[in-house]
């Protein structure tokens, strides 16, 4: 099945080819007009600000513009079809001023094979002279006098990066910088010239300057076939661009977005390639840097200077620039479709929750109300669903990522990290180590602000008062009914406790205070072994603790779990899986298609086969499938033995690593000779502890 698409743009006809045909055409400002579909309007820029828009800008405006109509026109099917018809054949007629130059190496080949990357499409482009027509009138001027200068232009989306940025450079770096926002949601415009006005009195109260120019971007209602929109950081960089040649800082670009977005490792199997979005991944920022480049006929730089923080981090920035009150002015929500005045947030995205947990880290609560979110995050009531499987899969992550333990085991984990380190100037070595730091100081984030809510609120959790769909319960309660107690009295507790609590355990150790785990393999595994002191446990033995027997209690895997909580891993079962599936075939198809094809057919064909095996290997991985050549699954190596020792040693080594950033003596206590590994596996302390166990 080939998903294929042909766009004539500008009236200048569809290229030759397979697939649908949409004609699209680009008007300035009011209301559509007739033969125009798209609409690009750059609103109420200060006249003193500005030079003639070039012609090479309203080129690289226009082009950028039909590639974000076209990837929201173009359908990728339904869930089920993902497989097949994720991947797009995107064909291109587009009229421009100065074709040789939109022909020329230099930029048609950073621009499909950008754009490639970005939205995981095949792009054609083919560009004819434009007819000599007026300038469009895309600016609509403003009257007020300018200033000063401008020292930077910066992309502003309203939400939390972009806040931190404009705060960064305009309150705390005493500049003058414009904002380009575009004006995607009429329903957030409001809320957003309240924000953008109360950043430019802090400003000015600074000795700085706050200038806004906001761009509207819209395409006529049949044309939305698809709502992903993974090509729109390429408008916003020709954007950014053509505003900074206007205003006389046309030498760089920035998007101010944490690394965790930005390099954005998939959350769960299903994510795979550009199902993350890929929109400030470095590889993408070094494509634009080299496009703008060869259209503008200059060097632009393209950066991210939050690329190497987490979103913690950047809350932090904000509270130091002396603009954390602004925090709960911005919007970081996905779904702003239930956007209201009290609550701006939903609270079950991915940006909600991802935004509610830096600010946890941070500790700024005070300044993003809890009650600003239709959900709360840590604490309110989720249903079964896309709530609860964007929560699973936010926090199975940042748990994966927590136990990785090195660089070169994230590398492993994770194949996506490699285009990072290509990406990346400098070793590889280095680059590594910084992704992996990065991701190692968010889930400690995450881990924090899990461990903090649930001291806060153990009497409920005990009690079991907090609503049964909260995150707090899926994560460290199942709900499930306390036994009795065996004597009618209740006895002095134990110095050692190993006990249930839900998904998770409370553990005390030597008197200490009881600290809750979420539940995980490894700590099922401790259980038996503290409850077994000097025997011999076979690996194979342990191993068999916590499979499923009947599908009513799943497996535990470090984290969230398979239970009926969040389902035996929701985020493959269904369509999901069929698509990974799917995908995983059409990549064997494309691998032995490059591997046929010389260099002079495919110029990057080794890139390519490098890139698709990996994706192939995580596939692979995720699907727990290894594949022969005639396409079925086959045994992984290794005898169950040896695969159970190793299964059984590293759940363990996982719980411990968690046991030690909340209690360092019992770690200590759980090291070698007290615990030894190997066929069968030991505990065997001396001298002897008692524990007391219950499940």
């Amino acid at each position: 099945m080939v998903n294929a698409w042909r766009f004539g743009c500008g009236g200048s006809g569809a290229p030759a080819g397979r697939g649908a045909v949409v004609d699209l055409a680009v008007r300035p400002h009011g209301n559509f007009r007739p033969g125009g579909n798209v609409r690009l309007g750059i609103e109420a820029v200060r006249r003193g600000l500005l030079t003639e828009c070039p012609p090479e800008m309203l080129d690289l405006l226009e082009v950028a513009t039909y590639v974000y109509a076209a990837d929201q026109a173009a359908s990728r099917g339904r869930p089920e079809d993902l497989g097949a018809a994720w991947r797009r054949e995107m064909r291109f007629r587009v009229p421009v001023r100065n074709p040789a130059r939109w022909r020329s190496p230099a930029l048609l080949g950073p621009l499909t094979e950008s754009l490639g990357f970005l939205s995981e499409d095949d792009y054609h482009f083919e560009f004819v002279r434009r007819p000599p027509d007026p300038p469009p009138d895309y600016f609509t001027f403003g009257t007020a006098p300018l200033g000063r200068p401008v020292d930077e232009v910066l992309l502003f989306s309203g939400g939390m990066d972009s806040l931190a940025g404009a705060a960064e450079e305009a309150v705390a770096g005493h500049r003058h910088v414009v904002l380009v926002q575009q004006r995607s949601n009429p329903k957030l415009q409001p809320r957003h010239d309240r924000l953008v006005a109360a950043l430019a009195a802090r400003a000015a109260r600074a000795g700085g300057l706050v200038t806004h120019v906001p761009v509207v971007v819209n395409k006529a209602e049949d044309l939305t076939a698809d709502t992903l929109q993974r090509a729109r950081s390429f408008l916003f960089a020709a954007l950014s661009c053509a505003v900074g040649t206007m205003v006389g800082r046309e030498g760089r670009v920035r998007f101010y977005e944490n690394g965790v977005v930005g390099l954005n490792l998939p959350l769960c199997p299903a994510v795979v390639g550009a199902r993350a979005t890929r929109t400030t991944h470095p590889r993408t920022l070094a494509g634009f840097e080299r496009i703008l480049t060869a259209a503008a006929g200059r060097a632009v730089v393209v950066d991210s200077p939050y690329q190497w923080d987490t979103r913690a981090d950047v809350v932090r920035r904000l509270a130091a620039a002396g603009c954390a009150d602004l925090l709960a002015q911005s919007i970081s929500c996905g779904g702003t479709r239930g956007v209201t005045v009290a609550q701006p947030h939903c609270g079950w995205c991915s940006q909600c929750v991802g935004r509610r947990f830096a600010v946890l880290a941070a500790g700024l609560e005070a300044h993003d109300p809890a009650d600003g979110y239709r959900i709360e995050v840590l604490t309110g009531d989720r249903a079964d669903g896309d709530r609860r499987v964007v929560l699973a899969a936010f926090l199975d992550a940042a748990q994966r990522v927590e136990r990785v333990g090195s660089a070169a085991g994230l590398v492993a984990r994770y194949g996506e990290a490699a285009r990072v380190l290509r990406a990346v100037e400098g070793p590889a070595a280095a680059t590594a180590d910084r992704v992996f730091r990065l991701y190692r100081d968010h889930a400690r984030d995450v881990a924090r602000v899990l461990n903090e809510a649930a001291v806060r609120h153990i009497d409920q959790l005990r009690r079991r008062e907090l609503p049964e769909g909260c995150t707090l319960r899926l994560v460290f309660d199942s709900g499930a009914a306390v036994r009795p107690a065996a004597q009618p009295a209740p006895a002095p507790p134990s110095p050692n406790q190993f006990v249930r609590r839900g998904l998770g355990w409370e553990v005390r150790f030597a008197g200490g205070e009881p600290r809750l785990y979420p539940g995980s393999l490894g700590f099922d595994y401790l259980r038996v072994l503290l409850g077994r002191p000097g025997d011999e446990v076979p690996a194979v033995e342990l191993s068999a603790v916590g499979r499923p027997t009947g599908g009513a209690a799943g497996e535990v895997e470090d984290g969230l779990t398979c239970t009926a909580g969040f389902g035996a891993d929701p985020t493959m079962d269904g369509p999901y899986a069929r698509a990974a599936s799917a995908r995983l075939r059409e990549v064997d198809e494309l691998i032995a298609q490059l591997g046929a094809a010389s260099a002079a057919d495919v110029p990057d064909r080794i890139e390519q086969l490098e890139e698709l095996t990996r994706e192939r290997r995580q596939l692979i991985e995720q699907l727990g499938l290894a594949h022969g050549r005639n396409g079925r699954p086959r045994p992984l190596g290794g005898t169950a033995a040896e695969r159970a020792r190793t299964r059984v040693g590293n759940a363990i080594d996982r719980a411990v690593v968690r046991i030690a950033a909340a209690d360092p003596a019992l770690a200590a206590h759980l090291a070698r000779p007290t615990l030894t590994p190997g066929k069968s596996f030991r505990y065997a302390p001396d001298p002897p502890v008692a524990w007391d166990i219950r499940d």
